[in-house]
């Protein structure tokens, strides 16, 4: 069982951050599989624990092997997210133009896109 934990953001990210959600099966191994939706909605994702693998059909996904991954708005759905091993993964859910004045990156470049954490913030994102 995964259970979900949404923690407020600090004030001063209260313009920019909608909530932060620590998810976890608490060291126990799940297995699930679902569709990555589209969704209104623009994600850091931290994977914690073990790595999900995401399967696009036939294009190699730009998130195998990665910690974690940056989700731009989605207007349709991205593939399957299938995931087996200790679940523990934290998101930073943003507000709707939260990333652009955070970082001053165009939303536009991340609508239907998922990118390595790695290739929009650099290395440094992994500490």
């Amino acid at each position: 069982m995964i259970t979900n934990y949404f923690i407020p953001p600090h004030p001063l990210l209260q313009p920019f951050v909608d909530n932060y959600v620590l998810c976890t099966s608490h060291d126990q191994k799940v297995t699930n599989k679902g569709i990555w939706p589209a969704s209104n909605e623009t994600s850091l994702i931290f994977y914690l624990a073990d790595t999900p693998y995401h399967d696009v059909g036939e294009a190699l996904s730009p998130l195998q092997n990665t910690r974690g991954c940056f989700v731009g708005l989605q207007s349709r759905s991205n593939g399957v997210v299938r995931f087996h091993g200790v679940y523990h993964t934290f998101i930073i859910q943003l507000k709707a133009n939260g990333y652009n004045k955070l970082f001053r990156m165009p939303a536009k470049e991340f609508v239907n896109n998922l990118y390595d954490s790695d290739a929009v913030l650099g290395n440094a994102v992994r500490d």
